[in-house]
């Protein structure tokens, strides 16, 4: 089976609530969606997400990108679906969401030429898995309503944001979100926001109040492995690298550095292939695994969703994109119950 082509669509996305975080903010995702059709009617779908973390990943850069993909996958084999993944990573190497969305495409149509469930390409398991819901750096009052919101849909587990710039109203958010958490305990993202004694300072502040938290992310600059290495030294909790994980060269840096206990894998940041390289790395080297997301929706997310679901593999679930979108009516393979996200 060949790959006859494939289509591009700009998708301008809605968010319920201004997503704020240290390095900006945002009330739209501009995206791309790509579909691969090959022969027999075989479709395949991925998404390239636009992200704070990543500003040079423009939607007309990411459209540009995966046109010139399309070039090098059309007429090829389906059957050489990894080997094309590769081609396109090699010679788009700067381009990664871009990349990923195809490399998820390709994957996406291979399973359904097979007949074969896309979460069974990941593993036997079946899910479901709980999910963490991002509360991005809002002013508090605000931030409390979504909280209560989301308690009373059933989440439990909450991933706060904190910029740094203020640090009693980053310790307060985080105190509003402990008290509905109930025996669930917090993920605090920094998102770069600290230098490595303010990270360690902070830190010290929330172990002394007794707060319910189980993970500080990203507390330093990406580049900055040394001082996260310094906190993970002096932190009581454990240490995600997300930012700082742009390839699997930088994951092997992280954890020969020791420099987090938790490596936070995302494809829509690393691209496939990479991503299950670096969870196979992170498991070798006993180091916790989280999947996360960039702000996909449930076009995008659904490779991410299955590889949680099949594999079983991740210990921290942040897969809330489409949560945080207004709903799309498409179907992707999946739904939720709140904070349960499971096959449909």
């Amino acid at each position: 089976m060949k790959i006859k082509g494939i289509q591009v669509f700009p998708a301008n996305l809605s968010l319920l609530n201004t997503f704020r975080t240290t390095l900006g903010q945002k009330n739209t995702t501009q995206n791309v969606i790509v579909n691969i059709e090959c022969e027999d009617g075989v479709h395949g779908w991925g998404e390239a997400s636009s992200s704070l973390a990543m500003p040079e990943a423009t939607q007309k850069s990411m459209a540009e990108t995966l046109r010139a993909c399309g070039a090098i996958a059309r007429n090829q084999p389906l059957s050489r679906w990894k080997e094309i993944a590769i081609d396109v990573r090699k010679k788009f190497k700067n381009h990664p969401t871009a990349v990923s969305a195809l490399e998820c495409a390709l994957l996406d149509a291979s399973c359904r030429s097979k007949k074969l469930p896309l979460h069974r390409f990941f593993g036997p398991k079946t899910g479901p898995v709980q999910t963490t819901f991002t509360i991005s750096a809002l002013n508090n009052p605000d931030s409390k309503k979504i909280i209560v919101k989301r308690f009373r849909e059933g989440f439990r587990k909450f991933k706060i944001k904190v910029t740094g710039k203020n640090l009693d109203e980053d310790f307060k958010r985080i105190q509003i979100a402990a008290k509905r958490c109930g025996r669930e305990k917090l993920i605090v993202d920094a998102n770069q926001a600290w230098s490595k004694t303010t990270a360690v300072r902070f830190i010290q502040k929330l172990h002394d109040a007794r707060l319910p938290i189980a993970v500080i992310e990203q507390p330093v600059q990406k580049a900055d492995i040394g001082g996260m290495a310094f906190v993970k030294k002096h932190s009581p909790y454990s240490i995600a690298a997300d930012e700082s994980v742009q390839s699997f060269e930088d994951a092997k840096k992280i954890i020969d550095a020791n420099a987090a206990d938790i490596i936070n894998v995302k494809i829509a940041k690393l691209g496939l292939l990479d991503a299950l390289k670096i969870a196979e790395l992170a498991r070798r080297a006993k180091k916790g695994l989280m999947i996360g997301c960039m702000m996909e929706s449930s076009i995008g997310l659904a490779t991410s969703v299955f590889w949680a679901i099949g594999s079983g593999a991740f210990e921290h679930v942040d897969l809330d994109s489409f949560l945080l979108l207004k709903p799309l009516p498409v179907r992707s393979g999946f739904s939720n119950r709140g904070p349960q996200i499971f096959i449909r």
